[in-house]
């Protein structure tokens, strides 16, 4: 409202529309959870099958509308590895897409890319290794410098 000085003041009332647009200037952001308590995920060579859950990639972008989609996918690995969206459209799975051989190859580096899809591709990725583990020497890790093993046989009468 303005309002003129004189004797005779008249208000005057006017509207002003502000429309607030999103310029998509938020980067996308990824978090992946390699199921390990470490940045490293492993696989176990000869035992975890194909579709394993090896790691939950989690994406976020703080834009809206259209500015605030996004797509995710694998760079490197897409021969072993593959993302399966989740039930949430910013959370996926990591799955394993064939069984692993230590002697072949004992670790895998995956690039996670998170792009949108907006008017400005704003794009982030994470780079993360995967181990090939031997099941066995995890089998047969010990406490001790020094143990011993006895071995009986029983036999059936």
């Amino acid at each position: 409202m303005a309002v003129d000085g004189g004797p005779t003041a008249l208000p005057v009332f006017s509207t002003l529309t502000v429309r607030v647009v999103d310029v998509n200037d938020n980067a996308p952001s990824i978090a992946v959870n390699a199921l390990t308590g470490s940045s490293v995920a492993e696989v176990r060579e000869h035992v975890d099958p194909p579709g394993t859950f090896v790691a939950h990639v989690a994406v976020t972008d703080a834009d809206t509308g259209q500015n605030g989609q996004t797509r995710c996918r694998l760079d490197v690995g897409g021969d072993s590895f593959r993302l399966e969206p989740m039930i949430d459209g910013g959370e996926y799975k990591l799955v394993t897409t064939t069984t692993f051989d230590r002697e072949e190859r004992d670790r895998y580096i995956l690039i996670v890319i998170h792009q949108c899809i907006g008017r400005c591709k704003y794009k982030h990725s994470v780079q993360r290794c995967f181990l090939v583990v031997d099941w066995l020497i995890d089998l047969l890790a010990f406490n001790s410098t020094f143990s011993i093993i006895r071995l009986y046989r029983v036999l059936k009468l």
